[in-house]
């Protein structure tokens, strides 16, 4: 009987029905009856459209709002009196998802994805006669047989009024989606009644206009499981939160989540200066900490420690830091170090007067402030020297520092690998580290976002903006080694009795009565941002 347009993939017995229709929340709750004459095969998915125009061969005048509208006299009358009509209900409710495909809509057809409730009824007329002169009444009614227990109805034969009321219409559910920038993901859109899934039902969903925008590509229709094909690409550097809204053919309405864009990671890398213990290296990380406080740009930033080991607090002396420094400038300076070791054997062996030696060449080229210089490292010598006698050929052969190169790059490959944007923030000896790891990181892959700055930089050589006090004493002593064996200095700092050397890095260069700790702030601001990009 009719056309069977609409294919149905879900039964669900009366049981779990109940509850779902009394759980439903669409709006608008329609109801339609059509009322069968005669002895006929039944199938209510003929019947599940809200205006029946699935049904070709359907008298319109046979298509009811309840069950009931037409119970009552039904006109007919004779002395006996009137003939009444009651419909009682006799079967389910049973519950129905239709799954069939949007096509028909266009032609007035039900749309995929709607839940309904199907309802079978008898027919019962009443209709008094006479009989031998006596009123009597006679009752038939019209009633459907075989009715499964699922309520299908494939059996079910008879006559009586059968029922579909939509109790819910497909609902679109976008599921928040957080990503970093610069990447692709896929959106989670779907289209369900009632938890069920709507295969091949028309959607579509958009990004609402913001001030950075991403673009998202979608199919017109869901898959064979009910998801719309969507995928999001986000800004390629700035972060973002966008609105995406979704909706389908007959869907109770429109459907909205979040798409939000995270910057990288970003991630401040500390690398200790000369004559630090590590409780010292985290008392400077500590100090930068406050300085540049939790977050740059709306974004978190994590504090790392790339300590490198010193001879303080271990075996050997602060003057082993010293040593170990020119091992490494050494490096940069193409070999120029190696002939210049006697200098640092004159200071060791006492030879101050020598006019050839370090000491003396400090005096003459830095006048008082050298001679300051050069006592303060006699003196650190005087009360070290008999203990780091013993393992200056092996420092100076090997310097104990290739672990700590080792291990910086690995944990800084590792942040790298999550996107991070990495500013290296290095003090004095650090700075020979950072411009290694800096290279390192950037010979295993080019596309790494990685700045140094650098302060206070015992290297001829930098990788980014440096700030270097002109009070700088152990930094100037370097710079009489060769006219271009460190960078000049940048910054005009006032000598503090706090730190006499001006070297060190929380008493001179972040000591809050001087311009020094707004400029290494600077800085690192201006890295962050740099590695933003426009």
């Amino acid at each position: 009987m009719g056309l069977d347009v609409f294919a149905f993939d879900c039964r669900i017995p009366c049981g779990i029905a109940l509850s779902l229709f009394c759980a439903a929340t669409s709006a608008q709750v329609e109801t339609r009856c059509l009322i069968y004459h005669g002895d006929v095969r039944v199938d209510p998915s003929l019947a599940v459209g809200p205006t029946f125009i699935s049904l070709d061969d359907v008298d319109r005048s046979n298509i009811m709002l309840s069950a009931t509208e037409r119970d009552g006299p039904t006109g007919e009358s004779n002395v006996c009196g009137n003939a009444t009509l009651r419909t009682v209900q006799s079967a389910g409710p049973f519950g129905y998802l239709n799954l069939g495909s949007d096509f028909w809509v266009p032609f007035g057809g039900d749309s995929g994805g709607n839940a309904y409730s199907v309802t079978y009824h008898d027919r019962i007329r009443t209709a008094p006669w006479l009989d031998r002169g006596q009123c009597k009444v006679q009752t038939t009614t019209d009633r459907f047989s075989g009715v499964d227990s699922a309520g299908f109805g494939d059996d079910a034969r008879g006559a009586g009024t059968i029922c579909v009321t939509r109790v819910s219409r497909p609902d679109v559910v976008i599921e928040p989606l957080e990503l970093r920038v610069g990447k692709t993901a896929h959106l989670r859109v779907r289209i369900q009644t009632q938890g069920t899934p709507i295969p091949f039902k028309g959607a579509k969903a958009r990004l609402a206009p913001a001030a950075i925008n991403g673009s998202l590509f979608c199919a017109n229709a869901t898959d064979a499981k009910g998801n719309l094909g969507c995928v999001y690409e986000a800004p390629a550097r700035r972060a973002t939160i966008e609105t995406v809204t979704g909706d389908c053919v007959g869907c109770n309405s429109t459907a909205s989540s979040t798409i939000t864009v995270t910057g990288p990671p970003k991630v401040l890398g500390f690398f200790n200066g000369i004559w630090n213990t590590k409780e010292e290296a985290g008392m400077g990380l500590d100090a930068l900490k406050k300085l540049v406080g939790p977050s740059h740009d709306n974004a978190p930033i994590r504090y790392v420690s790339f300590y490198n080991q010193t001879a303080k607090g271990g075996s050997g002396s602060p003057l082993q830091d010293i040593a170990e420094t020119f091992v490494q400038r050494g490096v940069e300076l193409d070999g120029v170090l190696n002939d210049r070791w006697e200098h640092y054997w004159d200071l060791l062996a006492g030879r101050h007067g020598n006019p050839n030696s370090l000491t003396g060449s400090l005096i003459k080229g830095l006048g008082s402030g050298g001679l300051a210089l050069a006592r303060l490292l006699d003196a650190t010598f005087n009360a070290t020297l008999g203990q780091i006698v013993g393992g200056w050929a092996r420092l100076l052969s090997d310097p104990p520092t290739e672990a700590d190169l080792n291990s910086q790059l690995a944990q800084l490959r590792i942040l790298a690998g999550d996107d991070a944007h990495l500013v290296l923030l290095a003090h004095s000896q650090g700075n020979l580290f950072a411009n290694a790891a800096h290279d390192g990181l950037l010979a295993s892959d080019p596309r790494v976002a990685v700045k140094v700055v650098h302060v206070a930089p015992a290297s001829p050589t930098t990788r980014g903006e440096y700030g270097l006090s002109d009070r700088d004493l152990v930094v100037n002593a370097l710079r009489f080694q060769g006219g271009n064996s460190v960078r000049a200095a940048n910054w005009s700092l006032p000598f503090s009795s706090v730190d006499a050397s001006g070297h060190m890095l929380v008493p001179t260069y972040l000591d809050a009565a001087r311009e020094g700790r707004a400029k290494v702030k600077a800085l690192v601001a201006s890295a962050f941002d740099g590695l933003a990009g426009p």
